[in-house]
């Protein structure tokens, strides 16, 4: 019907839906499309009882797909379909989804948790859809993943979702391939780890982690032990990456709106926020010299790997530079043990970058993070959250690693590389639906 889009919501005889980065309206009886808005990762619109005004989500579209129950921010907008332009009803450094209109317009239902653990909020509205006053908690201890409101306003339906994600470790065969079974648990808390890094020597391991409410930058034994607290932000701060001599972690935040690369030393001093773009910088890694930092930069669409250097350590950094071309979206960059490649993924495949700016594609189809192993000669990917790959750095026969056959445990789709293990997060989810009154005051 409507090639290349997704479509949400159907209202007297009009579909609204998105292609690629525009929302936009049609007539089921035909005509011009007419465009309703802008912006990346659109998703979860809700019509106004009245159907003059639309409500949606921009922002960590993952939340309800892929990775179901990402952290990330995102925003709830309103928008008129008659040309009236979007109006953000929430704030952009929080998680704001599931919008859901109470009967008399005025009030918009969401889920967030921009008051501590995840609740249902609600904001009254003006007739031109901008809120009026700060949106009140309605109910808290629920964890709630999306809502939906009755005709008459008397009744509110939610899914309670709530999952545990945590570090585990599996050895690496050196031949074929080993069952998830094989893997261990290395925390156990009440947490989501979502990425994390390995030191060198091997001994520590650096994850972002929600033990203190919010996704912050912890230390820990790799052979497991107690956490130590790095940063203590009230934003969160995610994927730290050791420097060379494991003095130094950097890391990407979202405390400022959109994300931006930081620096810290391992002990939480001199914290240095290293980029500040209208883009966002995410997925860092240290240069194996440690004087230089690649990262991911996405601009609406597009994604390149930057790069930044300083002289010395200790030394100012420079401003990025972007090192790939136009002609690949590549994200999730990680240096060779040389330095002298990039290898990152893109919708195409995984890539390989030389600083010139040289690309290679050496796995052609979809793969996802990527990183090499301790002496450079082998590639490993992830794919799909069902298998580990790796295949020789100058190209050849992929080989599968690890299989995450455990149909009970979802793994997230980034890995830390030691010398003879691999260690990934593995969430464990919990869902159910429930039924409240609501008295609306």
């Amino acid at each position: 019907m409507i090639a290349d889009s997704r479509v949400w919501d159907l209202r007297d005889s009009r579909v609204v839906y998105v292609r690629r980065n525009t929302m936009l309206l049609r007539s089921l009886e035909g005509g011009e499309e007419t465009v309703v808005a802008s912006g990346a990762e659109l998703h979860s619109v809700a019509w106004s009882p009245d159907g003059t005004k639309l409500a949606y989500v921009q922002g960590n579209m993952e939340w309800i797909t892929t990775n179901l129950g990402n952290v990330a921010p995102s925003t709830i907008w309103v928008v008129g379909v008659d040309g009236q332009e979007p109006v953000m009803v929430t704030d952009d450094t929080t998680l704001n989804v599931s919008p859901a209109w109470m009967p008399d317009g005025r009030h918009l239902l969401f889920i967030s948790n921009r008051d501590g653990p995840r609740g249902i909020h609600a904001v009254r509205l003006g007739a031109s859809g901008r809120p009026r006053g700060q949106p009140a908690r309605l109910a808290v201890g629920m964890d709630p993943h999306s809502i939906s409101v009755s005709s008459d306003g008397s009744t509110v339906a939610y899914s309670q979702f709530s999952f545990r994600q945590n570090l585990w470790e599996i050895a690496i065969p050196e031949t074929g391939s080993v069952s998830m079974s094989q893997a261990r648990p290395v925390t156990v808390d009440n947490q989501i780890i979502e990425n994390h890094g390995l030191s060198p020597d091997g001994r520590w391991l650096a994850f972002d982690s929600d033990l203190a409410g919010n996704q912050d930058i912890y230390l820990m034994p790799a052979e497991g032990g107690e956490p130590t607290r790095v940063t203590h932000d009230p934003g969160d701060d995610f994927h730290p990456d050791f420097s060379p001599d494991g003095s130094e972690i950097v890391f990407y935040s979202t405390r400022h709106g959109t994300r931006d690369v930081f620096l810290i030393s391992r002990d939480g001093r001199n914290e240095v926020r290293l980029t500040d773009s209208p883009g966002e910088d995410y997925h860092p890694a240290f240069s194996p010299d440690g004087l230089r930092i690649a990262f991911s930069r996405l601009n609406v669409a597009r994604g390149g790997v930057y790069v930044m250097s300083r002289d010395s350590l200790g030394g100012e950094w420079t401003t990025p530079e972007l090192l790939t071309a136009d002609t690949v979206d590549l994200f999730y960059p990680r240096w060779s043990p040389d330095g002298s490649q990039i290898v990152g993924q893109s919708g195409e495949g995984i890539w390989v970058v030389s600083l010139e700016g040289e690309e290679r594609l050496l796995v052609d189809g979809p793969g996802g993070a990527p990183d090499w192993s301790l002496d450079g000669s082998l590639v490993y990917f992830e794919a799909g959250g069902v298998t580990l790959y790796t295949i020789p750095a100058e190209g050849g026969a992929r080989r599968e690693v690890v299989q995450f056959d455990d149909p009970s445990k979802t793994v997230w789709p980034y890995f830390s590389l030691g010398s003879d293990k691999v260690y990934f997060s593995v969430k464990e989810i919990d869902s159910d639906i429930y039924v409240m009154d609501l008295e609306m005051k």
